[in-house]
């Protein structure tokens, strides 16, 4: 989905009009061996043959941690990127709850330690993350509005399953 929609915006596109999205998928499509429709269909393949793929940090992470030798190259215009996000139901009688994992979860170590362990983009600007760890995140992350793809979702995965990408 954030491929499309990425493709989509850096032609001239928009999230209500993701023609220009489809068009450049498919120019490229002769080009393309396969599109996986789970991250985990693409991991017996990073692990086995040379691959240019377009995935998540946290799958290069596992795969890394596992001694796979793999690498990864973000692109100059940015990274799609989804983040983890939680949400404190309006109404909800655990408040104070939900205000409290918020809260941890956006506490300066927590954040470096998930940077660590996941490669994931993190929020908390004085988070101390290591150079190395740095190294291996989205350096310039795209952050798309997840209500405006939720508005487009299924009509999107129902045109690339016909047009694109089949299953």
């Amino acid at each position: 989905m954030l491929f499309l929609l990425q493709m989509g915006l850096v032609n001239g596109g928009s999230y209500d009009n993701i023609e220009p999205g489809f068009d450049a998928l498919k120019r490229l499509q002769p080009n393309m061996l396969k599109y996986y429709n789970a991250v985990a269909e693409i991991i017996p393949t990073l692990k086995s043959e040379p691959t240019l793929a377009i995935t998540g940090t946290s799958q290069v992470a596992a795969l890394t941690q596992q001694g796979t030798p793999i690498s990864v190259v973000f692109p100059e215009e940015g990274s799609p990127s989804f983040p983890a996000a939680i949400d404190i139901v309006k109404g909800t009688k655990v408040k104070a709850l939900g205000e409290k994992l918020l809260n941890a979860y956006l506490d300066p170590k927590v954040q470096a330690g998930i940077a660590k362990d996941t490669t994931w983009v993190v929020f908390n600007k004085k988070a101390p993350i290591e150079p190395e760890v740095r190294a291996k995140i989205p350096p310039k992350p795209i952050i798309y509005d997840p209500y405006q793809i939720a508005k487009h979702r299924e009509e999107w995965a129902a045109r690339w399953k016909r047009e694109i990408g089949g299953g």
